[in-house]
């Protein structure tokens, strides 16, 4: 499974390390952790870099947002749901 995942969902301090958790046992599982980066003033090798130092396992990181199976963004509609149940098949 390709999961697709705002950075901004990530930089939410309160939230992180139990986001980052979650998205590193999908990783773990064998699925691909691909970031996307909305905002095109940040340089893509401090977003890496960032999310290194949190401690986020990824497959990708890319500048906008992509064609995808999961949506996990800030705007989204509930985007909090995705951290509260797992998540068995499509």
């Amino acid at each position: 499974m390709i999961i697709y995942i705002s950075y901004n969902i990530l930089k939410d301090e309160q939230k992180r390390a139990e986001r980052i958790r979650k998205l590193n046992k999908y990783y773990e599982d064998g699925n691909q952790i691909h970031v996307w980066i909305e905002d095109t003033t940040l340089f893509l090798s401090t977003v890496v870099n960032e999310l290194e130092d949190w401690g986020c396992k990824f497959t990708y990181v890319k500048l906008g947002k992509p064609v995808y199976d999961i949506l996990i963004d800030d705007s989204s509609y509930k985007s909090d749901i995705f951290f509260k149940y797992e998540i068995t098949s499509l």
